[in-house]
C-alpha cells in the first residue's frame, strides 16, 4: 500500500512537471513569435530607410550638379564684374588722357600760331627798314643837298646796319627759341601719341623724323635770314619770298608730321589689338579628349595642348568634354558639341546631363527625354516627368504617374506600370509597389520576393 501511494505521488509530480513545462513551452513560443514580429517590423523599417536613402542620394547627385553649374555661373558673374570695373578704370584713364592730349594739342597750336606771328613780324620788320629810300636833291642846292644827303644817308645806313644787326640777332634768338619750342611741342606730341596708342615703337621714328624736319626747316630759315642781312639793300623781294616759303615749309612739315604719325599709330593700335586677341584667354577646365575649356571676352571656347583655338569662343558657358562630347550653353539654353565643334544637339534645352555612352538626358519645360549626341536623334521624347541617373544599368523613369525602368541604351525594359519604384540595389533587385502590394523585382522585371515592410 505504501508503495502504491509512492507511485501515485510520483505520477502526480510528473504530471505537474509536464504541465509546467508545457506552459513554459507555450510562453517561449509566444515570446519567439513576438520577437519574429519585431524582427519583421525592423526589417521593414530598414528597407524603408534604404529606399529613402537611395532617393536622397539621387536627389543629392542632381542637386550637386545643379549647384556646380550655379557656382560656375556665379564665378562667371564675378569675373564679368571685375572686367567691367577694369574697363571702367581703363575708360577713365583714356578719358583723362584724351583731355590731357586735347590741352597739349591746343598748346601746340598756340605755339605754332606764335611762331607764324614771329615770322610775320620778322618779314614786316625787314620790309619797313628797307622801304625808306632817300629822295634826290633838286635845283641849285643839289650839290650841297647831295653832300648833306650823302652824310645823312651814311649815318642812316650805319644806323640801319646797326638796327639790322640787332634785328638779325633778335631773329636768331627767336629762331632758336622757336626750335626749342618746336622740339618741346613735338616731344609732347610724341608723348601724347605714346599714351593714346601705347605703341611708341612705331610712332617714335615718325616723331624723330618730324623733329629733324622741323630743325632743318628752322636752320634754313636762319640761313635765309642771314642771307637777307648780308644783302638787305638789294634782296627785299627775295627775303619776303624766303619768309613766305619758310612759313609754308613749316606748315607743310607739321601737317606731314600729323599725317604720317596718324596712320602709323592706327596701324600700331590694330597690331596691338590683333596680338591681344590672339593671346588673351583664361584657362577654365582641364584637358579632356585633347581639348581645354578657355574663356575670352566673356565667351567660352576650346584650345588644344599647343594653345591653339580648335573651337572659337562663342558660348556663354562650356564644360569639359565627356566621351568626345561636351555640354555648351548659349542664350541660356544647353546643347552638345563634338570635338570638331559641331553642335550635334541644338542649344534649346533648359538642362542637360550625361546619361550613358553617347546618350544625354535633356530637360525642357519640366519634361525629360533622352537624345543621342551622335546625330541629335531622339531616343526618348520629352514626355517623362522623371528620368533618374543610371544606377546598376537601370534608370527609374515616370510617365503618366507610373514608374518603370530604362536600360543603359535608353530602352524601356520594364514598362511604366508601378505606383512607386526605387532604384536597383547592388544585389540586382528594386522595390516596387503596385495596387497596394509591395515586393521586389529583378532587372528583367520578374518577381524577386515579397517585401518585408
Amino acid at each position: 500500500m505504501k508503495r502504491f501511494f509512492t507511485l501515485l505521488a510520483m505520477v502526480l509530480i510528473t504530471i505537474g512537471t509536464a504541465s509546467a513545462q508545457k506552459k513554459e513551452v507555450a510562453r517561449l513560443s509566444s515570446e519567439l513569435a513576438r520577437l519574429q514580429a519585431n524582427e519583421l517590423s525592423l526589417q521593414r523599417q530598414i528597407d524603408s530607410l534604404n529606399n529613402t536613402t537611395s532617393s536622397l542620394l539621387i536627389m543629392i547627385e542632381d542637386q550637386a550638379e545643379t549647384i556646380e553649374k550655379q557656382v560656375i555661373t556665379i564665378r562667371n558673374h564675378q569675373q564679368m564684374i571685375e572686367q567691367l570695373c577694369a574697363i571702367a578704370g581703363t575708360y577713365t584713364m583714356l578719358l583723362n588722357s584724351y583731355n590731357e592730349n586735347s590741352l597739349q594739342l591746343a598748346d601746340l597750336n598756340t605755339r605754332l600760331d606764335e611762331l607764324f606771328l614771329a615770322y610775320e613780324n620778322l618779314a614786316a620788320h625787314i620790309g619797313i627798314e628797307l622801304a625808306e629810300p632817300a629822295e634826290p636833291a633838286q635845283g641849285e642846292e643839289a650839290a650841297v643837298s647831295e653832300e648833306v644827303a650823302a652824310a645823312e644817308e651814311a649815318a642812316v645806313a650805319e644806323e640801319v646796319a646797326a638796327t639790322e644787326e640787332v634785328a638779325v640777332a633778335e631773329e636768331v634768338a627767336v629762331a632758336e627759341e622757336a626750335v626749342a619750342t618746336e622740339e618741346v611741342a613735338v616731344a609732347e606730341e610724341v608723348a601724347a601719341a605714346e599714351e593714346v596708342t601705347t605703341c611708341f615703337t612705331v610712332a617714335e621714328p615718325v616723331a624723330e623724323e618730324a623733329v629733324a624736319t622741323e630743325e632743318a626747316a628752322v636752320a634754313e630759315e636762319v640761313a635765309a635770314a642771314e642771307e637777307v642781312t648780308t644783302c638787305f639793300t638789294v634782296a627785299e623781294p627775295v627775303a619776303e619770298e624766303a619768309v613766305a616759303t619758310e612759313e609754308a615749309a613749316v606748315a607743310e612739315e607739321v601737317t606731314t608730321c600729323f599725317t604720317v604719325a596718324e596712320p602709323a599709330a592706327e596701324e600700331a593700335v590694330a597690331t596691338e589689338v590683333v596680338a591681344v586677341a590672339e593671346e588673351a584667354y583664361e584657362v577654365i577646365g582641364e584637358e579632356c579628349c585633347g581639348l581645354i575649356v578657355v574663356k575670352a571676352e566673356d565667351l567660352y571656347g576650346y584650345i588644344n595642348a599647343a594653345g591653339e583655338y580648335v573651337i572659337s569662343p562663342s558660348y556663354d558657358l562650356a564644360l569639359d568634354f565627356n566621351n568626345n562630347y561636351a555640354p555648351v550653353k548659349r542664350y541660356d539654353r544647353w546643347g552638345i558639341i563634338n570635338a570638331e565643334g559641331v553642335e550635334t544637339i541644338a542649344c534649346e534645352y533648359d538642362d542637360i546631363h550625361h546619361f550613358s555612352g553617347e546618350i544625354w538626358r535633356v530637360k525642357k519645360d519640366s519634361y525629360y527625354g533622352l537624345v543621342s549626341a551622335v546625330d541629335g536623334s531622339i531616343i526618348q521624347p520629352l514626355e517623362y516627368t522623371k528620368i533618374n541617373p543610371l544606377k546598376y544599368e537601370r534608370s527609374v523613369m515616370r510617365i503618366n504617374n507610373k514608374f518603370g525602368f530604362f536600360n543603359d541604351r535608353g530602352i524601356a525594359v520594364i514598362e511604366a506600370k508601378y505606383d512607386y519604384a526605387s532604384p536597383f540595389d547592388e544585389d540586382g533587385t528594386a522595390l516596387v509597389e503596385s495596387d497596394s502590394a509591395t515586393y521586389y523585382i529583378y532587372k528583367d522585371g520578374t518577381f524577386a520576393g515579397e517585401a518585408t515592410n
